[in-house]
């Protein structure tokens, strides 16, 4: 059986941000959270890969569920706009 990771996918995560954003060197911010030096570098390296839309967390059925639901919102806009437009034979009693 295999051992289970030291740390967590969360943690790997905001710690390349961290080197990241916080313009700190990454010996400093490993001698603060007392991780080895390449280890950082290696996840701040897959995380670049990953791209910037990876640090969100969701896993894949909920970026699925969530583009489904945004399709189905922009269908229901247009709905919703098609049904606000009166009728054209009301729009030719209004006009006279």
């Amino acid at each position: 059986m295999a051992r289970p990771p030291k740390y967590g996918d969360e943690f790997k995560k905001d710690a390349a941000r961290l080197v990241r954003e916080s313009r700190r060197t990454c010996a400093d911010v490993t001698q603060e959270l007392g991780v080895n030096r390449e280890t950082l570098r290696m996840w701040g390296r897959k995380a670049e890969r990953a791209g910037p839309d990876a640090g969100v967390g969701l896993a894949r059925s909920a970026c699925e569920t969530l583009a489904r639901l945004r399709k189905r919102v922009a269908e229901l806009e247009i709905e919703k706009e098609i049904l606000r437009r009166p009728p054209p034979i009301l729009r030719r009693r209004c006009a006279l």
